[in-house]
């Protein structure tokens, strides 16, 4: 039988719905397991530019075997409000620590996929979140150097809300084919039919701006601030954020390891599920330590 996404999340009997933050809704998924307790940790799950709750669809219901999960969506993306302006990294972040306070979640683990692994920095380095661990998956947020490749970027690609212009965005950025990969391609066109096309993908962009890209960045003295564990996990193939980034972090963060998924592209989560989430369980059941940031934080 193919495990399609709700397949592949009954088996964590989820909660979907909405809640509101601050003035915007968003739509939340959350599974955890029987013995779960309010003290425990929660791991929260961020997506990247453009995506969804959906880009962590088989890693939820894998680690609510043995944690509460949650996934959402950010401001602009998939079926969450929009505000009044494109979001930075700074507002994710901010947005990001008011749902956990509403959802009362307490202690957390983050795990941030590309742009939402700059906002996980961002809120922890912030200090907006009691944050025992940190997972950082093909993220974005480093100054490695490498080359921007503007004729593949997000506001070159999304020239429309087609299903082919979705198609072909995914089909760059990951290495995934066949029936998991259609479900993704369609649930993502079907979240894009949604609001004004101009406004959304401008908020989907915006971190490609001059403005945008700074905001996103975390400087080099930053990345060594972050004491808490931290796993990255790239994919080898990875043609949005090339490995040499997660590289350049990892020289960074004294409490890190490199994970390199070979065949990965940008999702690796997702395009290598069966793979990435032991690699994921086993980081965050390691013996707990709390976070500790050298130095003030900054703004």
């Amino acid at each position: 039988m193919t495990a399609t996404f709700w397949n592949a999340l009954m088996p964590a009997a989820p909660r979907l719905y909405r809640v509101e933050v601050d003035g915007i809704t968003t739509r939340v998924l959350e599974a955890a397991p029987a013995h779960a307790s309010a003290d425990d940790e929660t791991t929260v799950l961020i997506h990247g530019a453009s995506g969804h709750l959906e880009s962590f669809i088989f890693t939820l219901p894998y680690l609510a075997q043995t944690r509460r999960t949650v996934a959402f969506d950010l401001p602009w993306h998939g079926y969450a409000g929009y505000p009044e302006r494109p979001f930075d990294v700074f507002d994710h972040a901010g947005f990001l620590a008011r749902l956990v306070e509403v959802l009362e979640l307490g202690k957390v683990a983050l795990v941030g996929q590309s742009l939402g692994g700059a906002i996980a920095a961002r809120a922890t380095v912030e200090r907006m979140l009691d944050v025992q661990r940190l997972v950082l998956i093909g993220s974005s947020g480093s100054t490695d150097g490498t080359p921007r490749d503007e004729r593949n970027s997000m506001r070159a690609a999304l020239t429309g809300r087609s299903y082919e212009v979705v198609k072909a965005r995914l089909e760059h950025a990951m290495t995934s084919r066949g029936p998991e990969m259609d479900e993704l391609i369609e649930c993502r066109y079907l979240a894009y039919q949604l609001g004004d096309w101009d406004q959304r993908v401008s908020a989907f962009t915006f971190h490609e701006t001059p403005e945008g890209r700074r905001r996103a960045t975390l400087t080099d003295a930053e990345w060594r601030r972050l004491t808490c564990p931290t796993l990255l996990i790239w994919g080898d193939e990875d043609r949005v954020v090339p490995v040499a980034a997660g590289r350049a972090i990892a020289e960074l963060v004294a409490d890190s390891r490199l994970e390199v998924v070979t065949g990965a592209g940008h999702n690796p989560q997702f395009e290598q599920h069966e793979l990435v989430n032991p690699i994921l369980s086993g980081f965050l059941h390691q013996s707990d330590v709390a976070p500790r940031l050298q130095g003030g934080a900054s703004a």
